[in-house]
């Protein structure tokens, strides 16, 4: 008799104990999903920008346009409140391959307290289209 007086009690009160701690636990893995994706998006826009940086610079004559063709090409990535800024951080070549590293600096859109950003950084080397750079 007792088993089935309680059991005809009202259960509301614990779906919303449940959907408030599921909330609490489900929100900040969601948020941190979508910083992961963010930062997996941004390395690859940061590889091609130094794919396109080193095959404009393997395009050139001379180490000086190489260099201003490489900014060119890293001045098109617009910047944006993620993409916070970007910079041609080195530009190596010889007669035969032009090496070049960029930088993007990227803010999250949802920081947490350990972390609200990253420096990305990358590298990418082309062979020299044009004979004798200089």
């Amino acid at each position: 008799m007792r088993n089935a007086a309680l059991s005809k009690r009202p259960r509301r009160g614990e779906c919303m104990v449940e959907l408030v701690i599921g909330g609490i636990v489900f929100i900040p893995i969601a948020l941190f999903c979508l910083d992961l994706l963010t930062l997996v998006l941004c390395e690859s826009i940061n590889d091609h920008m130094a794919k396109n940086a080193a095959r404009a610079a393997a395009n050139q004559t001379t180490v000086s346009t190489a260099k201003a063709a490489a900014r060119t090409t890293i001045g098109n990535v617009r910047t944006s409140d993620i993409i916070v800024k970007t910079k041609l951080v080195e530009l190596n070549s010889n007669s035969t391959q032009v090496s070049v590293q960029t930088s993007m600096e990227v803010k999250v859109p949802a920081p947490f307290p350990f972390f609200s950003g990253a420096t990305l950084i990358a590298r990418c080397t082309e062979p020299v289209i044009k004979p004798a750079m200089l």
